[in-house]
């Protein structure tokens, strides 16, 4: 790929605001219409569009100095201007940059969420669909799957994804720790939103039998439909509290939904039986008397945005350690990305030679056959001086060259003679 740049352009959560990025950010269906359409800049060899909530970036492998990124990145800003998208907050890399970057976005260093593990399906993905357009083949493929190498080593070598980071796994985490493997345990979320939906999610993973309440009962259907449970309407919030043993609050509503007399009437129904809650409610959803009932332990907001904080500080520590991997894994793929490219021109090399051989064995072939004894000296010898002719022409035409020093060293090395004759019979 000597002869080609890898590049990235792009628009993330650091570069833009939300409103801006937005205007960028593509849907499945928009994908392969957009790699076709970008396929189509001349020099462009290979692409790969890669559009989540939090980036949009463009892959590509182009021919050298040639103006397909610029032509991209023209691109990106056209589709964005309406939106507010400016030359500042489209960021370009090029070559070991752009390798670089693209195994730090696998590990999850540049996420909004550091070490976020998502990334790395979401850019399978989009390899995937620039793969089926037609758009990437082998030198994209190696590329990508030299990323995933990273991202592995950077998760299983360093803490980097460790400890829960999101205020909805958070909570089910402070779950886990009260009421211990929440598998077949029954869980009740107060909520049907966005912090809802994820903490259901998390508790199904976990495999609790999860009901969901919301004051629109609609949303609580859809929502318990999607992640296989079932809804209950906010009224009968108390029945449903008694048979939980679970409970994550998590509605915006301004006054609490769970009294303390609530949950008083609820524990003298479930006989004392250990109630957790964890409040993430803003403003809370528990009063915050409930915590004093018997058998019940309540976290709040508080709470997890405390282990939170604490995982993410570990994480941060991790990130020289990610970076390390990933210049060692950047060097790597350099290194074999520059014996690719030599592979064509060792097998002109070698073509040329075994052709030059064949033409001197067949014009000394009749001479061999007679059994002339001076036809084998006369062979090597012509085969050698052809060998060398053009090599000797380049060899007197490179001393008249200001750096010719450096190149006859280099020449010395290429030849092997910087070493006596047993020591090139030694190297291998």
């Amino acid at each position: 790929m000597s002869d080609s740049s890898i590049d990235v352009i792009g628009v993330n959560y650091t570069s833009a605001p939300l409103r801006v990025l937005e205007t960028v950010a593509f849907g499945r269906d928009a994908v392969v219409p957009i790699l076709s359409e970008l396929k189509q800049i001349p020099r462009v060899q290979e692409v790969v569009l890669l559009s989540t909530c939090n980036r949009t970036e463009i892959y590509c492998r182009a021919e050298r100095d040639s103006f397909a990124p610029f032509a991209i990145r023209r691109w990106l800003l056209d589709r964005g201007a309406a939106g507010g998208l400016e030359e500042r907050h489209v960021y370009h890399h090029m070559d070991q940059d752009a390798i670089r970057h693209l195994f730090a976005v696998v590990c999850g260093l540049d996420s909004m969420i550091l070490g976020e593990t998502e990334i790395v399906g979401q850019v399978q993905q989009a390899l995937n669909d620039a793969v089926d357009a037609g758009c990437a083949q082998s030198g994209f493929i190696s590329l990508f799957n030299a990323a995933f190498r990273t991202g592995h080593r950077a998760r299983a070598e360093t803490e980097i994804d460790r400890g829960t980071t999101s205020v909805a796994s958070a909570a089910v985490h402070m779950a886990r720790r009260v009421a211990g493997e929440l598998s077949d345990v029954p869980a009740l979320v107060i909520g049907a939103g966005d912090t809802g939906t994820l903490v259901t999610k998390y508790l199904k993973d976990q495999g609790a039998r999860v009901c969901v309440v919301n004051r629109t009962m609609e949303r609580a259907r859809g929502l318990a439909a999607c992640m296989g449970g079932r809804a209950a309407a906010l009224d009968g919030l108390e029945e449903e509290l008694a048979g939980a043993d679970v409970v994550i609050a998590c509605t915006s509503s301004p006054r609490p939904l769970v009294s303390n007399e609530m949950v008083e009437r609820v524990q003298k129904r479930r006989h004392g039986r250990i109630l957790c809650m964890v409040d993430i409610g803003v403003p809370r959803n528990v009063e915050p008397g409930a915590a004093d009932v018997s058998n019940v332990f309540c976290s709040t907001m508080s709470d997890i945005e405390e282990v939170v904080k604490r995982n993410l500080a570990k994480r941060e520590a991790q990130k020289p350690l990610v970076a390390a991997i990933i210049a060692q894994e950047t060097d790597r793929f350099q290194r074999a990305r520059r014996t690719l490219d030599v592979g064509p021109l060792i097998l002109r090399l070698r073509d040329s030679f075994e052709e030059l051989r064949k033409e001197e064995l067949a014009r000394f072939a009749h001479r061999i056959a007679q059994g002339d004894p001076q036809a084998a000296e006369d062979l090597t010898r012509s085969l050698t001086n052809k060998l060398l002719h053009f090599p000797t022409l380049a060899i007197r035409e490179l001393a008249q060259e200001r750096d010719a020093v450096e190149k006859a060293r280099w020449l010395e090395q290429l030849f092997g003679l910087d070493k006596n004759i047993s020591q090139r019979r030694e190297r291998k």
